[in-house]
């Protein structure tokens, strides 16, 4: 059991820093330890990280019945214990994918979550989400709300790698409304406040806009 949630969390750490390629290698180990030793509960968790991963190689018909059997072991379980990252990495899997009524009902299991069981610690992220959910529907006036929400709800739980994901979605929304400040108004303060961590995927994306913006100031 140790050495499954070891992998259940390095991988979590590794998606949380953007390190895809990583993650890959990982999966399949951390399901076949749960499957093979009657962890099915964190085996859901493998599945949805598997179907997550078929997601982002375009393969969505292969990945659907993983979701569907990781459903039915959750319901059979009765178990939410950090559902909302699986929720979270699916519903932005879906979105990336173009797939935006699934990327919906992801985002509804995870904001069920938030309302009804009080886990909270990604809720900045199902906002920020919801917005690009609205981006991808033409609402933009709902999209920089949503994305303003994230922005607050971060802030409030001084989420400080969720909050710079939040201000870099609404930077880059505001600057395509022409407001060239922008990412010295919201990114940047943000970005400067961060001491380590700068070869994960945010930081280094972070870190190039706000190069080309103090070239520009």
């Amino acid at each position: 059991f140790t050495l499954a949630m070891t992998l259940f969390f390095t991988r979590q750490v590794l998606q949380l820093c953007g390190r895809q390629d990583s993650v890959q290698a990982r999966i399949a180990e951390e399901y076949q330890v749960c499957h093979d030793n009657g962890f099915v509960f964190f085996e859901s968790h493998a599945l949805f990280a598997q179907a997550e991963a078929l997601l982002r190689r375009g393969e969505a018909d292969s990945a659907r019945p993983l979701l569907a059997q990781g459903l039915q072991i959750l319901a059979a379980s009765g178990g939410r214990l950090s559902m909302d990252v699986p929720f979270r990495n699916l519903a932005e899997a879906f979105l990336d994918v173009g797939l935006t009524t699934e990327a919906r009902e992801w985002l509804a299991r995870g904001f069920e979550l938030v309302n009804n069981h009080n886990q909270r610690c990604l809720e900045s992220e199902f906002w920020r989400l919801q917005g690009r959910l609205a981006l991808a529907q033409g609402n933009a006036a709902a999209a920089e709300a949503d994305f303003r929400t994230a922005v607050e709800v971060a802030r409030r739980q001084a989420a400080r790698s969720l909050e710079l994901r939040a201000v870099m979605q609404l930077a880059e929304l505001l600057r395509q409304q022409g407001h060239k400040a922008a990412i010295a108004e919201w990114v940047a303060p943000v970005y400067r406040q961060f001491q380590e961590g700068f070869d994960t995927a945010d930081l280094a994306k972070a870190a190039t806009w706000v190069a080309e913006c103090d070239l520009q100031a």
